[in-house]
Formats: C-alpha cells, structure tokens, sequence
C-alpha cells in the first residue's frame, strides 16, 4: 500500500492551524479548524480500514480496537503523566484536582462530554484547562467504539453497496442535527459527537468516492481538487473566529476542503508533500498532544513564552514522545503500566483535596476559606453605609474600595466609632 503523503501534509495543516490558534487567535482566528480536518483525516482512513476488510471477509472488530487503543493511548497517557507530574510542583490543590479529574476523563475517553457540562470551548475559564484538548481524541474514541459495530452489521445484512449508501445517510443526518442544535446549545454542539459525527462520516464518503475512480490520479480534475480544497481550508483558518457558530454549516467549508485534497490523492503535490510538512505531520499527534500543556503551564507560572522558543520546546518534546511512545505503539507492560499510574495517581489526587500536603497550610484552603481567615473585609457589608460599635454617634467617616475594606475587621476590633462605605471595583 502506498504512504499517502498528502494525507500526511494535511495533517501538518491541521496540527499548525491548531497550534498557532492556541499559541495566539489574532495569528489564525479560525485556527480551530484544524480540528475538523484531522475529524476528516480519520474517518477516511477507519473506513478504509473496515471496508476494505469486510469486502475481503477479514475485518476483526478486535483487532481495530486493538490497533486503535495501540495508537491513541500510550502518548496520551505519557501527556497526562508529563502534566501531573509538572503539576505536582506548580499547582495549587484546587488546580491540581481538577487536572487529576481531566486526566481520568481523558484516557477513559469521555472528556468531550465532562467538558461540555462545565464550560464552553472558547470560554475564559477554558485558557485554565491543560487538558482541554483531549476533548477531540474522547469524541474519535467513541466514534472507533460505535462505527466498525454499525457498518459490520449492515454489511452483514444488507452488503456493500448499501453499507456505503448508509454512510452518505449518517452524515446528512448528523449534520443536520449539527446545523439545528448548534444555535440553541453551541458548547454542547461543539463538544459531542452527535453533531461532529458527520466530519468523521465525510471522510467515509471520500473514501467511496476515491474507490468509486471518480477522479482520475493526476489529472486536471485532480490537481484542481486539490487547489480548491486547500484555499477552502486556508479561508476557513483565516475567515471564521471564535464567535462563529460551530460546527454547524460553517464547519463544511474545511471539512469539504479537507475530502477534495484526499479525494484528489497528489503524493508528489508541492504543498502537501514538502519535507516541512511530512516531518510536522509524522509527529503531528504528539504535537497536539504537548502544545496546549505547555502554553497553559507557562500562563499559570507566568512564563511569557517566545514563539520560537515555543516552537523548538513543543517539536524536541513531541519528537522524544514520537520516537519513545508512540512510534513502539506495543501493548507492552510499559505502557499498561503508565495507564494504571495515570488512573490510580489521579484518584489518589483527587481524594487528597489535590495533594494538599505538598503546600502550606494556608494554600490548601478554598478561595472562600482563605478569605475569610486572611481577608478583613470577608462578610462585612459592601457598596452600602453601614455603622460599627455604635447607633448614633461617630468619630469617623470611613470610605473606599477592597482595599479600603480590608480593615474592616480591624475597625471593630479596636472599636472605632464610625460609619463605613466601602465600594467593590473601584466604581
């Protein structure tokens, strides 16, 4: 079988899309894309893979599952050991608790689902979330869970042919239920795979297409295939921004994109195939498993990051994970080993208010406690007068903001008779 370097550029496109997104949104606003190209990526090559084997009666749902758990969780897993580990040093008790928390839903496959109860994907409080990005790897996982089940029985009943006809049926449908639901709830859109099924779907029907001969290799047609599926996917990382509505009908412009350029099947094509690309694209998985960590660690321990440093880091880590972890994708006792450390080191964390041992005393408390033992203002009146140590009488006239009301306490306990307004916000 021939290397589809094409498909390996695209997936440089995707991870730098990705990359520069996260690193800064004024770079490429509509970087987030990249995403859906990788969504494309992988339902051409499951489907090829499933399809290919029922046509030849030996497909085994086993062995994809195999494959697919070989290939996805010994670097996830690796990522998640890296973050806890950085954490166990970096992090306050709360922090570290909920990276424990996102460490379990990651490698257990159902991140998308936590996150979207918790927050939207391009809410402030996400920038806080190291493993934010996982989301995208739960929503691929459960596709792998459900797809090969889904077409081996209706190959098994009704044959091919109309096991590739179901495919065109699941992604209309999917992306219906994606251009209906995303305006009434968008992070739940955003984040599910019901409505992110069909990007997976149209890689499914690239396949059949490409099978199909449709398009000549090499051809005219061809090249233009891959023009226009480019420029699609370039106008969608420079045109679209975090307010647009997605993934809805505005995801098919680089999800189209993305099925013209595999469609058009150009190994020897100057953008896809370039040396930059394949190198950025062989590793393109560890990159987006490292790149998001380091920008949020480096926020969170407030390290203003150089992009070429950045670069250099994300790339020499990616590639150490590439060539120890991921390229010897074996079931070994490494790797199990690895998981159960994840699991159980998580669990531990998460019982243990996030390690709180590791701190002093007065870092362990919540936000609400830490208040009310270090901050003189806690639960005294604000943005109203009030009186303190007398009715009527007064000595003073106190006035201010937060930091003005951090002497509250102060004031009632030396006795002081006066009338106190203090303001929230510095109005």
């Amino acid at each position: 079988m021939q290397f589809r370097k094409d498909i390996n550029g695209l997936r440089a496109l995707a991870v730098i899309g990705v990359i520069l997104f996260h690193f800064d949104k004024d770079l490429l606003p509509g970087g987030f894309a990249g995403v859906d190209v990788f969504f494309v990526i992988s339902g051409f090559l499951m489907t090829k893979i499933i399809l290919t084997g029922l046509d030849s009666d030996s497909f085994s749902i086993w062995k994809f599952y195999l494959a697919r758990a070989r290939r996805i969780i010994p670097a996830l897993c690796t990522t998640c050991l890296i973050c806890l580990f950085v954490g166990w040093f970096t992090l306050l008790p709360k922090d570290y608790s909920e990276l424990a928390a996102n460490s379990v839903s990651s490698i257990l496959f159902f991140s998308n689902y936590w996150y979207a109860s918790q927050t939207g994907y391009f809410d402030t409080s996400s920038l806080d979330n190291i493993l934010l990005h996982t989301w995208s790897l739960s929503a691929e996982w459960q596709f792998y869970l459900v797809y090969p089940l889904t077409l081996s029985c209706i190959y098994y009943f009704l044959g091919g042919k109309l096991t590739r006809k179901a495919i065109y049926l699941g992604a209309i449908v999917s992306l219906g239920l994606s251009i209906y639901r995303t305006p009434i709830n968008p992070t739940e859109s955003y984040f599910t795979l019901t409505t992110r099924a069909w990007e997976m779907l149209a890689g499914g029907l690239a396949f059949t297409i490409s099978e199909a001969g449709i398009i000549a290799i090499g051809s005219r047609r061809s090249r233009l295939c891959e023009i226009t599926g480019i420029m699609m996917i370039a106008v969608s990382y420079l045109l679209f921004k975090e307010e647009t509505l997605w993934p809805s009908y505005n995801a098919v412009f680089p999800v189209l994109g993305t099925l013209l350029v595999i469609v058009a099947s150009r190994n020897d094509s100057i953008v896809t195939s370039n040396i930059a690309f394949q190198i950025i694209g062989k590793i393109s998985y560890s990159i987006y498993l490292i790149h998001w960590p380091l920008i949020v660690f480096s926020r969170k321990i407030n390290i203003d990051i150089n992009p070429l440093f950045y670069f250099i880091l994300t790339v020499t880590i990616s590639s150490i994970i590439y060539f120890t972890v991921e390229k010897n994708n074996k079931l070994s006792l490494a790797n199990i080993s690895i998981f159960t450390f994840v699991f159980l080191g998580s669990y531990y964390i998460i019982n243990t208010n996030g390690a709180e041992l590791r701190v002093p005393e007065e870092l362990r408390l919540s936000k609400e406690q830490f208040q009310r033992v270090y901050y003189g203002g806690y639960g005294y009146k604000a943005n109203e007068p009030y009186l303190s140590n007398t009715d009527e009488d007064v000595d003073f006239i106190i006035f201010g903001d937060s930091f003005a009301a951090q002497y509250a306490k102060f004031i009632d306990d030396k006795k002081i008779k006066s009338v106190n307004m203090f303001f929230h916000g510095c109005p």
